[in-house]
């Protein structure tokens, strides 16, 4: 039997307790659930987090040419097992501040973000790649509705084949009022250049708009050239990036922008498993 993924999004799933029936989870299920619960118990005032499956490669690391085994992600195998009804009991940790998702295939309509966006008010870095299935994003709708309780969000990250890159995705992003810098990569995916300038517009902190996607590069040059010249008087430290996903020269794009943005935001990496400075 599959498990419940019925859990209302108003409440949060109670300790000890599973959206689904206990009894017909499997053996490594049961152990990840577990799992997830006892770090959230032991964990209460947890500040960064970061689920990542193993094996997962971004596209910015194929471009850039980076060594294949730094970039494998070893996390544990159990994190491939959890469906989204536990993902939900991540909204407990109220002092969240960093969250990263990345390569979890067992996600669909994605509510568990609403639960976490709307319960994490503290919550300033949100990073999701390769959720569910590739060909085609089933939790934008949930991400929408998610992104407009982000009261404190100033990053945020998102690579994900096939988005659909409308309005109802850009006014989102636009209801964060402290929204900083934003990093889309889309393979497959495009969108209207209006919709950009109203998120600018709306979001008067943003100094950071990077934008990967499968316009062709005239056009991303065009509407670069144009939001640039129209916001750039305003915010000297606007950084406009658009550019074909799949282009020959994306490395030479990558390589162009500030290192800041680069390390922090383009590049998908853990920020919790590094090693300090110095070792």
């Amino acid at each position: 039997m599959e498990v419940n993924q019925t859990l209302p999004v108003e409440r949060q799933p109670e300790m000890g307790t599973y959206p689904g029936d206990p009894v017909s989870l499997s053996g490594e299920l049961h152990s990840s659930c577990q799992d997830l619960e006892t770090l959230i118990k032991g964990c209460p005032n947890m500040e960064q987090f970061e689920l990542i499956t193993p094996n997962f490669h971004s596209v910015f690391h194929r471009a850039l040419g980076m060594c294949v085994r730094e970039q494998n992600f070893y996390a544990c195998e159990s994190s491939r097992q959890l469906r989204e009804s536990q993902l939900v009991w991540i909204s407990y940790w109220k002092n969240l501040r960093y969250l990263q998702l990345t390569g979890i295939p067992e996600i669909r309509l994605g509510t568990y973000l609403i639960s976490i966006c709307k319960h994490c008010q503290q919550l300033e870095t949100l990073h999701l790649a390769q959720l569910g299935l590739t060909g085609h994003c089933t939790y934008l709708a949930s991400l929408c509705t998610a992104l407009t309780y982000c009261k404190s969000l100033k990053d945020f990250r998102i690579e994900q084949p096939n988005m659909v890159l409308n309005e109802n995705f850009f006014w989102s992003l636009g209801k964060c009022p402290k929204l900083e810098r934003v990093c889309v990569a889309s393979k497959g995916s495009t969108f209207n250049p209006f919709h950009l300038d109203q998120l600018l517009h709306f979001a008067p902190k943003l100094m950071v708009l990077m934008l990967f996607s499968g316009m062709s590069e005239d056009h991303c040059k065009r509407i670069q050239s144009d939001l640039t010249k129209k916001y750039k008087p305003q915010r000297p430290a606007l950084w406009i990036s658009l550019f074909p996903l799949q282009h020959i020269d994306l490395r030479d794009a990558l390589n162009s922008m500030p290192i800041k943005h680069y390390e922090e935001l383009m590049l998908l990496r853990s920020r919790v498993s590094v090693k300090p400075v110095g070792w």
